[in-house]
């Protein structure tokens, strides 16, 4: 059973030192996934969050007619499905592994509970989503003006800037 007494820290994106991981380990449940596993889909009712551990989990819509739509991208370190737990509305999203993935499952009672207790937590949350919201604006807005390979080539940039990830600029490379 996970310790609810447990506060959390929070810094600015993601958590990789290792006191913090086990803190969060302590409240919730490892979980393992496959790669190209679906964790939850869109209208699902879970409403768990998830903190990645190991692997890479990919957020994406998908249509009846077999299209997707890449919506962000999460690494170790850092939280997803976190919405669904605030809200208790269905999943708005798909998440699916790109390759295997070690992560921790928080239920949303929990997950409220620490929202209430840490103000560190409930800020580090509002600042993540105020970043979705900012950076899916402005794809929206690109999106009636760029080619599908300008606007992945400036997604992946924007990333790049923002998360100091060199994986990236392979990725972009791989488009030219």
């Amino acid at each position: 059973m996970p310790d609810s007494n447990i506060t959390l820290y929070f810094p600015n994106r993601s958590l990789k030192d290792a006191h913090d991981i086990e803190r969060i380990k302590e409240i919730g449940y490892i979980k393992e996934y496959k790669a190209d596993e679906f964790i939850y889909r869109m209208g699902d009712t879970s409403t768990d969050a998830y903190f990645i551990l190991e692997g890479t989990v990919e957020s994406i819509c998908t249509y009846e007619n077999g299209k997707e739509i890449l919506i962000d991208v999460h690494g170790p370190g850092h939280y997803f499905g976190y919405a669904a737990a605030i809200e208790d509305q269905p999943r708005t999203v798909c998440a699916r592994t790109v390759e295997s993935v070690r992560a921790v499952q928080i239920d949303r009672t929990t997950f409220i509970d620490k929202c209430l207790a840490d103000k560190q937590l409930s800020l580090f949350l509002m600042q993540k989503m105020a970043d979705k919201i900012r950076h899916l604006t402005i794809r929206l807005s690109n999106s009636a003006c760029l080619s599908p390979k300008e606007l992945i080539i400036r997604d992946l940039l924007q990333r790049y800037i923002d998360e100091k990830r060199p994986s990236v600029i392979i990725a972009i490379d791989a488009l030219s």
